[in-house]
């Protein structure tokens, strides 16, 4: 028995307004934002109808602001209105936090949900967490995570709010996670923690009952305890209480700070070259929300704007590229009527035009990553 599939419950209107939120706090706070995800009960793969959006995102300052004798504020956290609930930390802090060690960054990076992202920069995150994060140094977190939950939510009560269940599942199942699957970081989504170990078929019903009330119904109200799952809760915290934390773990510090100089100050080349390249990707990936989708002229419009003002504009690395790519010899024309020389561009419909355009632009992000 499986749980019903992961859906991402974020509209293009909604994300517009999220991408509009973030490129105001770093022009408000002087920042650039390395990657932006989904947090919460919409990326944990439980939401309600109305549940809060919870975007969580790292950031970095200019290097001259990591050199002050007094440490700046290492977190920007927008005031909580309506569904909105928007935070992040700054670089040095999540480093930080890998290396005591603290698995929620690594979460975060393993977000279904993504707002911004920048693939060479959070695989070499990921890469680097990997080797701090894991197995039984991450216990602890989940078990006090999951005591803190059950304490708040059901302790002695003969009836419980039947959706904390979910706070209380999620870390539990991380801890479950571990100890079958202990080289592995437990995924963030609920779908994924369930799918990639082996659990009982009657556990996995009462779940799925619990998740498909929950996704129905703003409120699901108070309900009296499942006493299957309540066992199942037991069973893992009692588990991860025995078992040691592994204290035995390499000393990252110097890697840390390696990898903190190279982020908040790369060659501004490369670092055009890398944020290009990362916007390239989200309007390939969404390109509805930048122009018509039957509309040629737009898509490269759009797309030949994205570099300007960068050093040495990153979008000529694109434009030398797409020459070199498709044609003998440098051209003199411009490289957008270029464009419109090539076979899959330059058909009667407009709309297979942009998607071939696309796809030139795909096979570019592919050449840059490698």
């Amino acid at each position: 028995m499986t749980l019903p599939a992961f859906v991402p419950s974020i509209s293009s209107e909604i994300e517009c307004v999220i991408q509009s939120k973030l490129t105001a706090l770093e022009a408000e706070h002087d920042v650039r934002v390395l990657f932006a995800i989904e947090s919460g009960s919409r990326a944990w793969g439980f939401p309600s109808p109305d549940s809060d959006y919870d975007v969580r995102f790292i950031y970095a300052h200019k290097p001259d602001w990591y050199l002050s004798i007094e440490p700046g504020r290492d977190v920007i956290e927008l005031p909580i209105e309506g569904d909105w609930d928007i935070n992040g930390w700054d670089i040095r802090k999540a480093l930080g936090l890998l290396i005591k060690p603290n698995p929620v960054m690594l979460e975060w990076l393993s977000s279904p949900i993504r707002y911004r992202w920048n693939d060479d920069l959070c695989e070499r995150l990921i890469r680097f967490a990997d080797k701090t994060t894991f197995g039984e140094s991450c216990l602890h977190h989940y078990r006090n995570l999951a005591v803190k939950q059950w304490d708040k939510h059901v302790g002695d009560n003969s009836d419980v709010p039947l959706k904390k269940y979910f706070y209380i599942l999620r870390p539990v199942l991380a801890i479950s996670w571990i100890k079958q699957n202990p080289t592995v970081q437990p995924p963030m989504n609920l779908q994924a923690l369930v799918e990639g170990q082996s659990l009982s078929e009657e556990l996995v019903g009462q779940i799925e009952k619990l998740l498909v009330l929950k996704s129905a119904a703003k409120e699901i109200g108070r309900g009296e305890r499942i006493p299957m799952i309540d066992a199942f809760i037991h069973e893992q915290i009692a588990w991860a209480e025995v078992v040691a934390r592994q204290d035995e773990r390499p000393d990252l510090m110097a890697e840390g700070d390696a990898l903190l100089r190279a982020i908040v100050n790369p060659s501004s080349r490369l670092r055009a070259r890398s944020e290009h390249a990362n916007l390239l990707c989200q309007v390939v990936n969404r390109p509805g929300m930048y122009f018509g989708p039957n509309s040629l002229s737009e898509a490269i419009g759009f797309i030949s704007g994205l570099g300007v003002g960068a050093p040495k504009s990153a979008m000529s690395d694109f434009q030398d590229w797409f020459t070199s790519r498709f044609f003998d010899e440098p051209m003199a024309q411009h490289w957008s009527y270029l464009i419109r020389t090539i076979p899959d561009c330059s058909t009667d419909d407009d709309g297979k035009n942009v998607a071939a355009f696309l796809a030139i632009v795909r096979l570019y992000l592919e050449e840059f990553k490698q």
